[in-house]
């Protein structure tokens, strides 16, 4: 997909609505742009303790656990 957008006089790019909607992008979500060669590639920022929380207690592994615990867990299962 290949869309166009404007850089207003302040900085801000303006993308359409309905594009940041079909990439499922939400107010705050915040964005990366890379320089890579003469291209600018945007990509969105993940934050990856939200999604392992939004995901913690999925099935039966680490159910109710935080980040912490698991890993504390997983090295004394490896003696580390």
């Amino acid at each position: 997909m290949s869309i166009t957008a404007v850089v207003e006089s302040d900085g801000r790019i303006i993308v359409d609505a309905v594009v940041t909607r079909e990439v499922g992008l939400q107010p705050g979500d915040e964005l990366l742009l890379n320089h890579i060669d003469d291209q600018i590639v945007l990509t969105r920022k993940r934050d990856l303790q939200a999604v392992f929380e939004r995901w913690s207690g999925f099935g039966q592994v680490g159910a109710g656990k935080s980040l912490r615990e698991i890993v504390a867990e997983e090295r004394d299962l490896r003696d580390e």
